[in-house]
């Protein structure tokens, strides 16, 4: 025969982090992050025999304090195992440490700098590198620049598209009102429009300060009178 009684039982609905005061409640994902620490002292115990020792931190401020001092250890204890030989002799045998290897630096890719992880993470990248026998500028190696003659190539440019001249004029200008303009406008829009017609190669910009006579005064373009322009583009090209 059992004989039984109610008891009355206590059960955590919250943590608060004693270090930043974070409030996590028991369906929080934070909430099972937290490390608490419940110890008590005994003989030789800096904080004196008998006492007891309590503290809770979330993740973030556990990590700060112990990061440098963390033993992280994840379930695949095959990649554990082979990554801890490596990091040990310092050094890349075969293809496969080298997969497994990278795999490694891929679970560590965002660890925190100066951590446990971090510095398996940067230790990792060395050994991987001597592996390759590369050094790190080859992995800052600039892009091919453009010859200094690249431009000779773009005025000999011949353009893949077969068209008459007069007729793509005809009907570029057909597309604009130009009779909403005044004389002097209209004149300095059928001049571009004829030029550009003629020379597909140009792109605006180089057609406007070629346009120029003196180089300098292609940063000047906001104070050219359209008139001006106007001639000045087709003694250039027309």
């Amino acid at each position: 025969m059992k004989t039984f009684k109610t008891v009355t039982t206590q059960k955590i609905t919250a943590l608060v982090c004693d270090g930043c005061g974070l409030e996590a409640k028991a369906d929080d994902y934070e909430f099972h992050e937290f490390i608490s620490v419940n110890q008590r002292c005994g003989y030789g115990s800096i904080h004196v025999d008998g006492n007891n020792i309590e503290a809770d931190l979330c993740q973030q401020c556990f990590a700060d304090m112990c990061g440098e001092m963390l033993r992280v250890i994840d379930d695949n204890s095959e990649l554990n195992l082979v990554v801890k030989n490596i990091l040990s002799k310092n050094k890349i045998a075969d293809k496969n440490e080298l997969t497994l290897a990278l795999q490694r630096v891929e679970q560590l890719w965002n660890s925190q700098y100066l951590s446990a992880e971090g510095n398996e993470l940067h230790q990792l990248a060395d050994i991987i590198r001597a592996h390759e026998q590369k050094d790190w500028d080859s992995f800052f190696e600039q892009a091919p620049l453009a010859d200094d003659d690249f431009m000779p190539g773009r005025l000999n440019f011949e353009s893949k598209f077969t068209f008459d001249e007069e007729e793509t004029e005809s009907e570029i200008l057909s597309t604009f009102a130009l009779n909403t303009f005044d004389e002097t406008k209209r004149i300095l829009l059928e001049s571009i429009i004829s030029t550009m017609a003629k020379h597909p190669e140009l792109r605006l910009g180089q057609l406007l300060s070629n346009a120029m006579s003196n180089p300098q005064q292609s940063t000047e373009l906001f104070y050219v009178e359209d008139e001006l322009f106007a001639k000045k583009i087709n003694k250039l090209y027309l």
